[in-house]
């Protein structure tokens, strides 16, 4: 089972998975997106349903022996997501400008994120995942390994492609040091 679209509610996803359960499926991942992070990683899940709703869905779906596998977004950062404050993150080119990437909804710009503080965002997302449901199991990483290797020219956060490299391998063991299945869309020759 793919991805379930971004206006699901926590309730529909638990019906799914019951769903699912009631028609005989034995395997699915369920990866249902989470609503926009804000730029330091900290969720925001109040448009799409409470705490205790977002529980049961992964506690049903790991019960049934499905994989609950969040979403997170490491490489791209959103100027309508909750918190944003600007560019503090994005990748600055040669003259100190945020780097662009594709609009994905009309008035939303997205910027590459620089990948220098990628751990940190990582470890503080899937620690607050583990305090709503600790018995998830995997984790779908969009883009993680589907973009490029990129520079970073902000004083602040220099980034070289190597250490640019170097950190999302990084999270990548983490995630496996954690036992999770790790999902990440597209890839690169790097």
């Amino acid at each position: 089972l793919g991805v379930l679209d971004d206006t699901y509610d926590w309730p529909t996803v638990v019906d799914v998975v019951k769903d699912l359960n009631e028609m005989g499926v034995r395997k699915a991942i369920i990866n249902p997106r989470t609503p926009k992070l804000n730029y330091n990683g900290i969720y925001n899940y109040t448009p799409r349903g409470d705490i205790e709703v977002m529980r049961k869905a992964c506690e049903l779906t790991e019960s049934l022996g499905y994989v609950f596998m969040p979403f997170d977004e490491y490489c791209l950062v959103f100027d309508d997501a909750p918190g944003w404050k600007g560019t503090g993150i994005t990748v600055k080119d040669q003259n100190g400008q945020p780097v662009r990437s594709a609009v994905f909804s009309p008035g939303t710009r997205g910027y590459f994120a620089c990948t220098t503080t990628i751990l940190d965002r990582a470890r503080s997302k899937l620690a607050d995942t583990e305090r709503i449901c600790s018995s998830y199991s995997g984790r779908f990483v969009d883009a993680l390994v589907g973009l490029p290797l990129r520079e970073c020219h902000d004083p602040e956060h220099t980034i070289t492609r190597t250490e640019d490299w170097q950190a999302r391998v990084e999270v990548l063991e983490y995630m496996h040091k954690k036992g999770l299945v790790i999902y990440t869309e597209g890839g690169q020759s790097w």
